[in-house]
């Protein structure tokens, strides 16, 4: 296995272990959580807003505090601050060290100090895009969601935008050049292949109501937000689902670029090759 020395992102020793113990084949590319300070920053206001209280607490008690009160405040301050600030400062310092590194055979997260693997095979399905809270747009295309039997990816808000849209496009990426040839002939061996509550088989493509043949699709595509499917002589759409709610969208995606490149009539979809 290809060592990750050429990339200018430092491998913890937790992912590098992890890749060669479940053999995830040659690295490709690293990318580092945004390390946030907010951590730091709010233990210190808090260690301040202490300090300020129990100042307080003494003056309205004591007009001449003597020593041993000075001390008992000192002790206030110090106690509950180190109790806020350590803990914080630790969650700050732990998280820079948080990855998602790819390979050839799937990808590593590393959130603080748990590292867990994802190979393509063992993938159930990816989600692309996420919805946002109220106030910051009603949509993020830049966010993934990957399951894999017990086991749950979601990529971290706190990564750089940038990275994050690379991130989810490799493996995106990734996973449909390595699941694309059991699709296919999954497809060719006649079976319904099903992606949510939308089917593809050599017949057609079903959703939860009922068959639509080939001869009768017009348009079948993923877009960059929703899946569309148009019916002959239908001026609305026969299907359309954001790709957030069609499980291994990419995969979809590339199955149907097949299909329209395969043959010039939709009713020859008997046998397709990549």
């Amino acid at each position: 296995m290809q060592t990750p020395r050429e990339s200018s992102v430092e491998i913890p020793v937790q992912i590098q272990q992890l890749a060669e113990t479940r053999h995830m084949g040659d690295f490709l590319v690293a990318y580092p959580r945004k390390v946030e300070k907010y951590a730091g920053w709010a233990a210190s206001l808090m260690v301040v807003c202490v300090g300020i209280l129990g100042f307080m607490i003494l003056s309205v008690t004591s007009h001449s505090p003597s020593f041993l009160q000075w001390v008992y405040y000192l002790l206030i301050v110090a106690l509950p601050s180190a109790g806020i600030y350590l803990p914080l400062k630790w969650i700050e310092v732990a998280s820079r060290q948080d990855q998602v590194a790819l390979y050839t055979e799937g990808f590593i997260s590393l959130d603080v100090s748990k590292a867990t693997a994802y190979r393509w095979e063992n993938i159930d399905f990816i989600r692309r895009g996420a919805f946002q809270s109220a106030g910051a747009g009603n949509w993020d295309i830049d966010r993934i969601t990957v399951q894999a039997a017990q086991k749950t990816f979601s990529l971290d808000a706190s990564m750089e935008v940038h990275a994050r849209a690379d991130i989810c496009d490799k493996i995106e990426r990734n996973f449909v050049s390595a699941r694309l040839p059991q699709i296919i002939d999954q497809y060719n061996a006649g079976e319904e292949i099903a992606f949510g509550d939308l089917s593809v088989s050599q017949i057609g493509l079903r959703d939860a109501v009922e068959q639509l043949p080939w001869p009768l699709v017009e348009r079948a595509e993923v877009g960059s937000t929703w899946v569309v499917v148009r019916k002959e002589g239908r001026t609305s759409n026969w299907y359309q689902q954001l790709i957030y709610n069609v499980p291994n969208v990419a995969l979809l995606k590339a199955l149907l670029e097949i299909l329209s490149t395969s043959s010039e009539n939709l009713g020859e979809k008997e046998k397709i090759s990549p």
